[in-house]
């Protein structure tokens, strides 16, 4: 699904050269190696550089399904492929465990499915659209 996926959209135009997650070729070392060299060089030309950084390790318990869908179409990816896509994320449900006590089953109704190939470029589309 996910070669279907990339195969209708081109990541790199889509994501830009300065999205160095879940990428063939990029990561949090790429990512620090470009900040660093930019960082350097503003100094070098004496400016003044201030730097915003942003923890979204639990974002993509914060994507919202219909949202995505919405991007999906606007991004012109076929019915079937976002059929797919919202089945993978839609009717999931889930508890939670504390020392062995577990709360009831409950619907989710928001987040990406973590741990999943598919799920960081999901996300990708999801936060960089708009």
């Amino acid at each position: 699904m996910i070669n279907k996926l990339k195969g209708k959209l081109d990541f790199d135009e889509l994501f830009g050269p300065n999205q160095h997650s879940y990428r063939p070729g990029f990561s949090t070392t790429t990512a620090c190696v470009v900040l660093q060299d930019f960082l350097a060089s503003e100094l070098d030309k004496g400016n003044i550089v201030l730097l915003y950084s942003a923890d979204l390790s639990s974002a993509f318990d914060l994507l919202r399904f219909q949202i995505l869908i919405n991007r999906l179409i606007e991004l012109k990816v076929s019915s079937k492929l976002v059929n797919v896509i919202e089945n993978f994320l839609a009717d999931r449900s889930g508890f939670v465990d504390v020392g062995g006590s577990f709360s009831n089953l409950r619907n989710i109704l928001i987040g990406c499915v973590q741990g999943s190939v598919l799920g960081p470029v999901l996300f990708n589309i999801y936060k960089k659209l708009r």
